[in-house]
């Protein structure tokens, strides 16, 4: 309006701008929980017998992994809003000291004015090296409170044969020199079992009787070659030398076993990707061709030509595509059953410690969190595999297998690059971005930056890489979950505070060297400390914005779930197959990698910026109350399914991520508390002497570096069987460092003694294992184990659903792959 009568806007004008975006916002907010509350008393009776139950009743209750799952998010979550509540009150008196008891108080602490940070005296350290440690610590008290929280569910049980298991990889698979894939058949996948087998039995053999272990041999001949292949587990082996036509060896492993060969069986995983991707275009054309059968079959009751005409036509199409697809499953598995070769090997032995033989390699400081095996003749017949404790049947993906980590590596590094050039180009604040709006509004409406920063946040990036993560194709499931959280967790950072920090201090400087040329001029204003600072804290609105934009518009939208209903109306009215309709009309599972990251991100630019803006910290508190209430509303009214049982869960990656971000604010608020005072001159009638501030800032970067050391720390304490479910720090480079520097924290298992039936069996061949349908429910998670079943189960859909793998039964599987 004032563009359209020519008024020039006031600098008033801006701050009046901003307070009706807030009352549109809070209109916005309003309006859904209206919404919500109508439908709710519309559907009240509906829903009255499905309503979830209340947070105190699951956390007393936690009968299921997933319940339990959820109970964790919610303490996470509820010891945050605590955590900021508190830190509001701390800010009172910590804000007092340094703008004095006055009105500016108050205006500083609701967020109507911003100190004046520019004016550097003895007193704004003295207020930065209380206020960090002050906040720091209560951060850290209430991270520990909900660190102890934390629930954990067992995976110990019913893995006994897990535990026995070792994870090969960098089998080769190719040709060095033409690149082409090694095609095999079943006997020739069988002739690399047994010589895998072999050369395990020799140098588990070897090292054993190298160590002066338990291991005993009567006679043992080193040029021996194992027969028998992988017989029944309970049989000793039999060792053929040359030299004697028949030595028969018993080893026992101390005088509580039996004589016993040390591997139990090996499986060598084949490529199943093309046969899945075929496989489940097949049963999904077969279904839609049934569909438009029935849909043929209703219009001639109803006696309409058109859509009798329209139906058959759509039929034969499909049916047309059906053929194609058969014949390129006939084709398929007509090559003479060939298979080309994973990479990947899954071993069985017969105990616990003749696995970790293998894993005991060490190497620089921990750093590497797999073990190189090495065996053959070198040069020409010499391989060297990666050792790895072996991944439950449900976390891998089979089609993965034979990405190979560089070439996982260079996906992900040219995706995320372009991802991170993507964002710093169109960053509303700084970049492209900026240039465009302010070329198109004043500079002073702070509030479109924010709005738009909040839809990149909260719709577009989220999007974006789920279909990122589905490009780096890992290898196991809860690894694409922990990429998904920390990506979302980074670049939310990223996006929210790091880049907006940096493009608010030098961006238009930089703008205007590109209009000018001038060097000098450039290097004096971003070297110029006092005018950056005074820039930085004059756009400080910017961030108050984004989080008043955060609690209306986000939680508005999280009530009504406007996108996801239109999404799921639409799946269901375009859906054929009863597949499709029950696919269609399930509940949205809840984005819990989002969640997480969206919750942290909050947390840390709090307390990121507790000490420049006070009034971020209420905020902040608001923010997380807030969304606590709306999740809290969303799961007792079934909004959101719980997801996948297998699901990792991220509370604990979540609390040790939180403690190391702490960590690194400390740092650098006691970097600039160090260079700050020293550079401060004169020191002034401050009753604080200099040397302590400079003290309290060294204590500040000694307290970060114990902090980081004692959260890595921490993970170690905990047993293998529950350190090994956090997703992604079994294989953190970090933790590792620790694990060597800080042994004596880790607390090991006992190594276990039985000798139960082995996991992994013979594989039946391509055919043979995509003829079987019925699956008993019991042994469903075993078949999981071998690559060929795993596209059995997701081609046919309605086989009986998984258990949970943490109080299954194992059966006996002794019978389980013999040929029909």
């Amino acid at each position: 309006l004032k563009h359209l009568t020519g008024h020039r806007p006031l600098q008033t004008d801006a701050m009046f701008g901003t307070y009706i975006v807030h009352a549109l916002a809070g209109a916005y907010f309003a309006l859904c929980i209206v919404i919500r509350a109508v439908w709710w008393c519309w559907r009240r009776d509906a829903l009255s017998d499905t309503c979830g139950p209340s947070l105190s009743e699951v956390q007393r209750t936690l009968e299921r992994p997933s319940e339990m799952k959820k109970a964790n998010y919610f303490t996470i979550l509820d010891v945050h809003q605590k955590t900021f509540w508190i830190l509001t009150v701390c800010s009172v008196p910590l804000v007092a000291l340094r703008v004095g008891v006055s009105w500016k108080l108050a205006n500083t602490l609701v967020g109507w004015e911003s100190p004046d940070w520019s004016n550097r005296d003895a007193w704004m350290w003295v207020y930065v090296l209380i206020s960090s440690s002050i906040y720091g610590s209560v951060a850290l008290y209430h991270s520990q409170r909900s660190n102890n929280d934390v629930k954990l569910f067992d995976t110990a049980s019913g893995r006994e044969d897990l535990e026995r298991t070792l994870w090969l990889t960098e089998l080769p698979c190719l040709d060095s020199q033409t690149g082409a894939h090694f095609e095999l058949e079943d006997k020739d996948f069988e002739m690399v079992e047994l010589l895998l087998q072999k050369e395990l039995n020799k140098h588990v053999k070897a090292a054993l009787l190298k160590d002066g272990g338990p291991l005993s041999c009567e006679e043992f001949d080193e040029g021996a070659s194992l027969t028998g292949g992988s017989g029944s587990h309970q049989d000793s082996f039999t060792l053929q030398s040359s030299v004697q036509p028949s030595i028969s060896c018993n080893y026992t492993w101390g005088s509580d076993h039996p004589a016993t060969h040390l591997v139990d069986c090996v499986h060598v995983a084949p490529v199943v990707d093309e046969m899945c991707h075929l496989k489940l275009k097949l049963r999904s054309a077969e279904e839609r061709v049934d569909a438009f059968k029935r849909l043929r079959r209703r219009a001639m009751e109803r006696q309409s030509r058109c859509l009798e005409t329209l139906q058959g036509w759509r039929e034969k199409q499909q049916a047309r595509q059906l053929e194609v697809l058969k014949r390129r499953v006939s084709a398929f598995e007509g090559k003479e059953r060939k298979l080309k070769m994973s990479g990947s090997a899954f071993v069985t032995f017969c105990s616990r410690q003749y696995r970790d033989v293998l894993l005991s390699q060490s190497s620089l400081l921990g750093s590497r969190s797999h073990a190189l095996w090495n065996f053959g003749k070198v040069p020409f017949a010499s391989v060297t595999l990666r050792c790895q404790k072996a991944i439950r049947p449900d976390d891998v993906y089979w089609e993965n297998l034979q990405i190979t980590d560089l070439q996982r590596s260079r996906r992900q590094g040219f995706t995320v690059g372009s991802l991170l050039l993507v964002l710093v180009g169109t960053n509303p604040v700084c970049g492209v971005g900026w240039a465009l709006i302010k070329s198109q509004t004043d500079s002073n409406y702070v509030g479109l930056r924010a709005v738009i920063l909040l839809l990149m946040n909260c719709v577009l990036l989220p999007i974006t890489l789920n279909w990122v993560t589905r490009f780096f194709r890992p290898a196991r499931r809860s690894e694409r979950s922990s990429i998904l959280m920390l990506l979302n967790v980074w670049l939310l950072l990223l996006n929210t505070l790091f880049i907006p920090a940096f493009g608010l201090l030098v961006f238009d400087d930089f703008v205007q060297w590109l209009i000018t040329q001038d060097n000098a001029s450039f290097r004096h204003n971003v070297q110029g400390i006092d005018d950056d600072i005074k820039h930085f804290m004059h756009h400080s609105g910017f961030f108050v914005e984004y989080l008043v934009m955060s609690i209306f518009l986000t939680n508005g939208s999280s009530l009504i779930q406007l996108g996801s209903n239109c999404k799921c109306l639409f799946r269901s009215t375009v859906a054929l197959t009863v597949f499709e309709k029950t696919d269609a009309m399930k509940l949205l599972d809840f984005n819990w990698g989002f969640r997480y990251a969206w919750m942290m991100a909050a947390a840390v630019v709090g307390l990121f910026l507790s000490v420049l803006f006070p009034c971020v910290i209420w905020l902040t508190a608001l923010l997380l109350t807030t969304t606590f209430a709306v999740d809290d509303v969303n799961f007792r009214h079934k909004v959101f399914g719980l997801g996948s049982v297998d699901e990792s869960d991220w509370a604990p990656r979540a609390v040790l991520l939180y403690q190391h971000l702490v960590a690194v604010w400390w740092l650098i608020m006691g970097i600039a508390v160090i260079v700050g005072s020293t550079t401060q001159e004169p020191w002034g009638s401050c009753i604080v002497p200099q040397v302590a501030v400079q003290v309290g800032g060294s204590c500040l970067c000694a307290a970060s570096v114990l902090l980081a050391v004692w959260a890595s720390a921490s993970t170690q304490r905990m047993p293998d069987e529950l350190r090994t479910k956090l997703p992604g720090l079994e294989t953190s480079r970090c933790v590792a460092f620790w694990r060597s520097c800080l042994h004596y924290l880790a607390m090991r298992r006992a190594p276990g003694t039985d000798a139960s039936k082995p996991l992994l069996g013979c594989r039946q061949s391509t055919v043979d294992a995509l003829r079987c349908v019925s699956v008993n429910a019991n042994s469903h998670c075993l078949f999981e184990w071998n690559a060929l079943h795993y596209v059995n189960d997701r081609v046919h859909r309605n086989a009986p659903s998984r258990p949970t793998h943490f109080k299954c039964p194992m059966p006996d599987v002794s019978n389980m792959y013999k040929d029909p």
